[in-house]
């Protein structure tokens, strides 16, 4: 089945541009908060006049670390937990079936 194209608002757009412009993160933790590809996103960055921030360019204080290092604890929660419940899923249905 082929999957069908997303069609993301100009709202939505500029809100994500803004996001990676205003220094809120860097383009990639902006792109996976949206749920959009980091590809995308630039290519939004360059359609609204705006270069994407260079890599090693952004200055991490102690504060952003940390924050960041959390982000990537509970993104890591998550996945296990849609494991877990993915599994659950799987064994009900086979239940069901038996």
């Amino acid at each position: 089945m082929a999957k069908s194209r997303i069609r993301y608002s100009k709202d939505f757009k500029a809100h994500a541009v803004g996001l990676v412009s205003s220094g809120g993160g860097s383009l990639t933790h902006a792109a996976k908060a949206l749920g959009i590809s980091p590809g995308m996103l630039s290519k939004w960055i360059k359609a609204a006049g705006q270069e994407a921030e260079p890599r090693g360019n952004r200055e991490v204080t102690p504060d952003v670390a940390v924050l960041e290092r959390r982000v990537g604890h509970l993104e890591e929660s998550i996945r296990i937990l849609r494991g877990i419940v993915e599994t659950s899923l799987r064994e009900k249905a086979y239940k069901g079936m038996a």
